[in-house]
């Protein structure tokens, strides 16, 4: 690490990892190879699966959002928003209808907002609806898919 103020977004169930650089410089590698190197407002997005990855330049702010007070999905699957909402607020999600995960959703959602108010609005977005056990983990039911 060459860097001083970065991100890492990688959750165990995605299949990519991303890291985005605020400040500094930042390499990036795997056990074999230097994937590349960032600077400031770049962004170098790894595919586990394909072993691929693609770097970008991109606003660095936005793209790490998701660590601060609001959440922003920038058209991605209701998959991985329930990813980063399981990260973000320490319940697990789930989908009783597979077909509705690989739907996509581009949405902010403001500090304040609490994550009934998020999942009522995701629901909406696709027909579905939520229920949330003593524990406070969340089933997402029913929906028409995409």
């Amino acid at each position: 690490m060459l860097g001083t103020a970065f991100n890492i977004k990688a959750y165990p169930q995605a299949n990519d990892i991303t890291v985005t650089v605020t400040r500094g410089k930042v390499k990036v590698s795997d056990e074999k190879k230097v994937i590349g190197i960032i600077t400031p407002d770049q962004q170098i997005k790894f595919d586990k699966l394909q072993q691929k990855s693609q770097q970008q330049q991109v606003d660095s702010r936005v793209a790490i959002a998701w660590s601060d007070k609001d959440i922003f999905f920038d058209d991605i699957t209701l998959a991985d928003v329930a990813l980063a909402l399981e990260q973000r607020f320490h319940i697990a999600i789930t989908f009783d209808n597979e077909a509705i995960k690989a739907c996509r959703l581009t949405a902010t959602f403001v500090r304040g907002e609490d994550l009934n108010q998020i999942l009522t609005v995701i629901c909406e977005f696709n027909g579905s609806h939520f229920t949330r056990d003593a524990a406070g983990n969340v089933l997402i039911q029913g929906g028409a898919g995409c």
